[in-house]
């Protein structure tokens, strides 16, 4: 069995590729993926990523309403609801996949009651799945040692 290389993944690949492009620091922002060997240009802290990805909500819900009740170019109200559309779904987005999900973990702050109404709080403002259960599905079965075995089903 070979041994995994330090910061090596598939993706790794994938994002090797784009080192003929310039701008690399662009492609790792774009992607989420980072060269193993490169070092971040800075490290974000949590507070830092909630805040971005709220912003990027807000954004996207300002620009969708503006399309909708102040624009009358139609060109112009397309464009700017589907950069509206864009903004707030990935933000939304990131908040869910990204930020609630290594709040269940306890990775976001140090205390677990922060951690906890933090993902409390925005499982319930993007009606997602509450902290618990996720916490209960994801960390212990999930991660847990009988997922996809036989000895997980009911």
């Amino acid at each position: 069995m070979r041994r995994p290389v330090k910061g090596y993944h598939p993706s790794t690949d994938i994002r090797r590729s784009y080192e003929v492009l310039p701008l690399q620091g662009v492609w790792t922002w774009l992607t989420g993926k980072e060269l193993p060997e490169r070092k971040a240009l800075w490290q974000s802290s949590s507070t830092e990523r909630v805040m971005w990805a709220l912003s990027w909500v807000v954004i996207g819900v300002t620009l969708t309403t503006l399309s909708v009740m102040r624009i009358e170019n139609v060109a112009l109200q397309v464009l700017c609801w589907l950069l509206g559309a864009l903004f707030s779904t990935s933000g939304a987005r990131y908040i869910v996949a990204t930020i609630i999900h290594h709040g269940v973990h306890g990775h976001l702050y140090k205390s677990q009651k922060v951690n906890k109404v933090l993902c409390e709080t925005l499982s319930t403002l993007f009606i997602v799945q509450p902290y618990e259960s996720y916490r209960q599905f994801h960390v212990y079965e999930h991660h847990g040692r009988e997922f996809s075995t036989f000895d997980g089903l009911c």
